[in-house]
């Protein structure tokens, strides 16, 4: 039975369909112009696509049939060389028996010859006899070497690009089946470029739908990094054509690595790993990796002070004993209660391994490191609390960060449960899983003004004042609303 779409080859096909069409076009186009002419636009503009309608449909069919006849004469020419050899093979008797034109006849030659190579390539390889046959084939079918090595080449990124469709049925590319496709994409004798080119879309479709799926819960693990990269090297997706596919997200997750992995203050090798193998795998704007490393190497200076790398500082004109060593001094303005009013004094904070020292034109004092019993760190400074109301109050000044590490170590130095005790110690850690939610509650903005640059992990209620660590206690700050935050508590 003769399927309905041969039918309708058949019937475009016939001389006296193709004359009417013409005529009733020619008509349809003249009374286009005759109408626009006699400025009778809206009549014109249904003629013109009335035209259009049946031009159209007509040009695709006649498309559609030349590729019919191709195919046809191509499997003819196939099964002759199969069958009877190429000996006897000449496209003269071809072009004669079947009336084709020249150009037709060299379409299905090609055709003809893609068939040969698909069974040369069978088992991936064309091997030395293989190729002399093939090589006779291209010349008994009049195809130059170098359309013959073309169309080889597309047959062989057909057969790459279904192998990966097939490894990526899954949605990932393990170890094992990278080495298979590299294996096959070796054989096939295709560039990393060229078998990328050849399965363009079925790559970037997989990659998205891993790294979508891996970034989902806002962590991307050591692991999902390294499949993520194997991903890339197999396919041979570089990282600018992997950016293009989810810049925000790939710009978010990067931020979002950033700050997680700096909000407890300690910085693992293994959380550095994660961060060069995102900065490897997507192609992270050139600003945004300059804050994030910024960010890090804070965190690792201040990680090294808690852990007893102190600063020292020699430009001061402090009297200290003979092994005394000063680790900070700047200026500062110290905020402290009366019985009955707020006062406040402007002048110099200095930190040695022994002692806080306050010096100003209203108001001096020193007191042993030992006595701190508590200390809470806020973006423009520090509260601290000692075991009298001698230097109880806030200390505003510039980095209270890095003043705040050193408290830390040498409170832990004096007392060791007095520091681990001390809020902002304790405050500082907050699950991944909490940092995750909030994170995408929160949608990578600081909650106050939107901003997506140095973010923060803020309490809503200071952790002294018995706020949690639970995700509803917990939201994004930008340092700058954090400042002004910490200005208000105080």
């Amino acid at each position: 039975m003769i399927s309905p779409r041969k039918r309708l080859i058949s019937i475009v096909d016939n001389s006296v369909f193709i004359i009417c069409v013409l005529v009733v076009s020619f008509l349809f186009i003249a009374l286009t112009l005759a109408f626009f002419l006699v400025s009778k636009i809206f009549l014109a503009f249904i003629f013109l696509i009335l035209t259009i309608s049946v031009i159209a449909p007509l040009i695709l069919l006649g498309k559609s049939y030349q590729k019919e006849k191709y195919s046809e004469l191509g499997d003819i020419i196939f099964k002759h060389i199969v069958e009877k050899g190429i000996k006897h093979l000449n496209l003269d008797d071809f072009q004669t028996n079947y009336s084709v034109a020249e150009k037709h006849l060299t379409e299905s030659a090609k055709i003809a010859y893609v068939k040969c190579v698909q069974l040369a390539m069978k088992d991936y390889v064309v091997t030395t006899k293989e190729r002399k046959v093939l090589d006779a084939i291209a010349v008994k079918l009049e195809i130059e070497k170098s359309e013959a090595n073309e169309l080889e080449k597309d047959y062989a990124k057909v057969i790459y690009r279904n192998e990966l469709d097939k490894s990526l049925g899954d949605g990932r590319l393990t170890a094992s089946e990278s080495v298979f496709l590299e294996r096959i994409r070796s054989q096939l004798g295709l560039t990393m470029r060229e078998a990328y080119e050849g399965s363009k879309k079925e790559v970037l479709d997989g990659y998205k739908k891993l790294f979508n799926r891996f970034s989902k819960d806002g962590i991307l693990s050591a692991d999902e990094c390294e499949e993520l990269l194997i991903y890339s090297k197999t396919t041979g997706l570089d990282a600018a054509h992997a950016a293009i596919l989810a810049p925000r997200e790939s710009e978010n997750l990067y931020r979002r690595t950033v700050s997680m992995i700096c909000q407890d203050g300690i910085i693992e090798k293994e959380e550095i790993k994660i961060l060069n193998r995102i900065e490897e795998l997507l192609k992270i704007p050139e600003a945004i990796i300059k804050q994030g490393r910024a960010e890090v190497r804070r965190t690792q200076e201040l990680e090294r002070i808690r852990k007893g790398q102190l600063p020292c500082v020699s430009n001061h004109d402090l009297r200290l004993n003979s092994t005394e060593i000063c680790h900070w001094y700047s200026k500062c303005k110290f905020l402290y209660k009366t019985p009955t009013q707020q006062k406040e004094a402007h002048g110099v904070l200095a930190i040695t391994d022994r002692r806080l020292i306050f010096l100003s034109d209203i108001k001096n004092f020193e007191v042993n490191i030992a006595r701190i019993i508590n200390f809470r760190q806020y973006t423009n400074g520090l509260d601290i609390e000692f075991t009298s109301n001698k230097g109880k109050g806030f200390y505003s000044l510039k980095d209270s960060e890095k003043l705040e590490a050193m408290l830390e170590y040498l409170t832990k130095k004096f007392n060791y449960i007095i520091s681990e005790n001390s809020d902002s110690v304790r405050s500082r850690h907050i699950s991944d899983v909490v940092k995750v939610e909030v994170w995408q509650r929160d949608q990578g903005k600081c909650n106050k003004c939107g901003a997506t640059d140095y973010l923060e992990f803020d309490h809503i209620i200071p952790f002294s004042r018995g706020g949690s660590n639970a995700s509803n206690n917990i939201q994004l700050l930008c340092r700058r609303c954090n400042l002004a935050k910490g200005a208000e508590l105080v």
